[in-house]
């Protein structure tokens, strides 16, 4: 594969490299580092390419997918791709997160106010009035 010269071809209209480091597993980090995007930001500058990449694994902390995605907006990453969202969708401050990380000012002030917690005051519901709301029913 010359993905490099696919792009300058213009034969690709957008690339969603999952990492740089090929032995990471489906489970693994990707683009901790955003060095390692630099490679795929060369070769898609100044083409019609679109660079999007795929954060990886599919549930981290709120936090950490601010801070990933604010480091990768910071080195020049214009976009971001999320593989199987219906895995990340947990409805916890994690998915909250993660459908806000496009807002790069939200993420810019956030970052500037020291990346305060995300967790969100609460407590789980066990019990209303005679209901016992513990456990989980089959089916």
């Amino acid at each position: 594969m010359d993905l490099e010269s696919w792009v300058r071809e213009g034969l690709v209209d957008a690339i969603i490299p999952y990492t740089s480091v090929p032995r990471l597993n489906s489970g693994a980090d990707s683009w901790t580092d955003p060095g390692d995007a630099r490679f795929f930001q060369r070769i898609t500058r100044g083409t019609s390419c679109r660079l999007a990449l795929n954060l990886m694994p599919r549930q981290v902390d709120a936090e950490d997918y601010r801070k990933r995605a604010h480091a990768l907006y910071e080195a020049g990453i214009e976009h971001l791709f999320f593989w199987d969202t219906n895995s990340r969708n947990d409805f916890s401050t994690s998915w909250n997160a993660l459908r806000s990380l496009g807002r790069r000012e939200e993420l810019q002030s956030w970052v500037g106010q020291g990346s305060p917690s995300l967790e969100r005051p609460g407590s789980t519901l066990t019990r209303l009035g005679d209901w016992d709301l513990s456990y989980v029913t089959p089916g």
